[in-house]
């Protein structure tokens, strides 16, 4: 069973604070700056779209990850929205910096 609503609470508050803020200022200077007040809006969008990708990764993708519908390695792709890179191989790490004549 996955988390309830309430207990996400603590997680997207902050950006619905911040979203309502938003949607008041741009309805307050509509009229003045237009322009300035439609990106303020575009960006209280944004928030609670951020907003309901939590809620989505913490209810239904964690559970498909428990439930094994999805491998964590998908989920991690999905969730951090990077795919790995196998181009660019890890560099080796010198543990003793004596034998690599650096002393």
């Amino acid at each position: 069973m996955g988390p309830d609503i309430l207990s996400l609470i603590p997680a997207i508050a902050p950006g619905t604070l911040v979203a309502i803020t938003a949607f008041v200022l741009a309805g307050i200077f509509m009229q003045r700056a237009r322009t300035a007040a439609m990106l303020v809006m575009i960006a209280g969008l944004l928030t609670l779209l951020q907003n309901g990708w939590i809620i989505f990764n913490q209810t239904v993708l964690l559970e498909w990850m428990f439930d094994d519908v999805i491998s964590s390695d998908t989920y991690s792709l999905i969730a951090t929205a990077a795919a790995p890179h196998r181009s660019n191989p890890v560099p080796k790490v010198i543990s003793r910096p004596i034998e690599a004549g650096w002393c």
